[in-house]
């Protein structure tokens, strides 16, 4: 195994003078492709960390414990696959699931005690999993490929098979997340595909499980655009659910032309209550939502993390200036916010973007610095009208000031500014411009840099 470099980078947000912290982040990995897939508070203080590090270029298991204020106690890797969802079970130790393991064990310092790998297809991977009341474990299997189904598989405390569920319709049924019920029983999110399957158009997926994995009741979900996907489920205060996830749509290359954030509460049955979807996010997506405790939601998104009332209604929401992917997120016991997922840098060398493994701290309001403020909705209503195009569209509201933005070539360079006097408006850029890929945001607004294609 080749050597392996790990890097610990603390920023502090604002120039001198220093502020007081309210919270803090960390940036590890080498010089490949490294991400975290999940964040949990442990009992002892601290949070447990899973995801992934590419070493001799293949991706290993990665496992990071952290104490409260972010310090690494302890890494491990565990050869090749990828760590999907990590849970400390009753015994202090701690079970993760991914792909090629569905199942590996530790003790409580990470190291190996068993693992277990069920698949029947080499396009299956688990996705999540959860330690059930009889110390056994609960995990979502799934296969997006070749047959497009989902499975449920029930195991004892040492791994060992008890039961397994196939849930498949006719053209495709596919689980994201799934999350244990207070009945005993289990909620799944996803997406189903109609018949013939079709990448042009599916719909959110929901479905109730009783303990023994029976189908109680599914529902399906359109939005404002044909393809609508759920990303994580949790079971609400009141008995009902809520899920993240977005709704969008792919031109005929299979690229995304749009992806918004999608919220969807329903009660206890399923039925809808409320549907929304956040255009003026820009391109974004669901990975992870949470009722917290003051019966708000909080969610994690691919561009920042937001909170909303219990209506679906802004309260509001933190981007970050680089390049950041959330992944998933907890509330922790005093009410602020663990984080987890990648970040994007640039490698002048290869001429691409690589990643590192990015762990965030903040306060009950989304804030690292006690001094920030909140992120004020009007500033980010912008979006990318065509993303892949001889020439860029960009589509702006309520700019006060009108719209003012920076273009950056693959390598980071800035190449280009755009202004517009108006309020709102449609901006076009790109030409004279030599074909290829180019980022571009905002001048004054804390903004992620959102990727455009140049083509002929």
């Amino acid at each position: 195994m080749g050597k392996f470099r790990v890097f610990v980078m603390i920023v502090l947000f604002a120039a001198v003078p220093q502020v007081t912290k309210a919270g803090w982040f960390r940036i590890l990995g080498g010089d490949q492709m490294d991400a975290a897939s999940c964040v949990q508070e442990i009992s002892e203080g601290g949070y447990i960390v899973s995801g992934w590090t590419e070493i001799d270029e293949n991706d290993d298991i990665w496992l990071l414990k952290f104490n409260e204020d972010g310090d690494t106690v302890w890494t491990k890797t565990f050869g090749n696959g990828l760590a999907y969802y990590v849970q400390q079970t009753s015994d202090g130790g701690y079970i993760l699931t991914g792909k090629p393991h569905t199942l590996l064990k530790t003790d409580p310092n990470g190291e190996i005690i068993w693992s277990r790998s069920y698949f029947s297809n080499t396009f299956e991977m688990a996705r999540c999993i959860h330690q059930t009341a009889d110390g056994g474990y609960i995990v979502l299997i799934w296969n997006p490929y070749d047959l497009c189904y989902t499975q449920l598989l029930k195991t004892d405390k040492d791994g060992d098979t008890l039961w397994t569920r196939t849930y498949q319709a006719s053209g495709g049924t596919l689980g994201t997340n799934m999350q244990q019920t207070v009945d005993g029983g289990y909620i799944i999110t996803g997406y189903k595909r109609p018949y013939p399957s079709s990448e042009t158009s599916y719909n959110l997926w929901l479905s109730k499980l009783d303990s023994d994995g029976s189908t109680l009741w599914q529902k399906n979900f359109s939005s404002t655009m044909p393809l609508t996907e759920g990303m994580y489920v949790q079971q609400t205060s009141d008995g009902g659910f809520i899920v993240t996830g977005y709704t969008g749509e792919k031109d005929s290359s299979g690229s995304w032309n749009q992806q918004n954030m999608l919220l969807l509460k329903t009660d206890t049955q399923g039925n809808k209550i409320w549907i929304r979807t956040y255009e003026e996010f820009g391109r974004d997506v669901g990975n992870c939502i949470q009722q917290i405790k003051d019966g708000n939601y909080v969610v994690a998104g691919r561009q920042g993390i937001a909170k909303f009332d219990e209506t679906g209604d802004v309260i509001w929401r933190r981007e970050s200036e680089d390049l950041v992917w959330y992944a998933f997120f907890n509330e922790t016991q005093e009410g602020d916010f663990i984080i987890c997922g990648l970040i994007l840098h640039l490698d002048s060398e290869k001429n691409q973007y690589l990643s590192n493994l990015y762990l965030l701290k903040t306060n009950s309001q989304g804030i690292v610095e006690v001094n920030e403020q909140p992120f004020v909705l009007n500033k980010t209503k912008w979006k990318i009208k065509t993303v892949v195009a001889p020439i860029i569209n960009i589509q702006y509201s309520d700019h006060l000031s009108g719209f003012h933005a920076l273009i950056f070539d693959a390598s980071g360079r800035k190449v280009d500014e755009i202004h517009s006097t108006s309020e709102s408006g449609i901006v076009t850029w790109g030409e004279g411009f030599t074909p290829g890929v180019y980022f571009t945001r905002p001048m004054t607004d804390v903004s992620t840099a959102k990727k455009v294609v140049l083509i002929k």
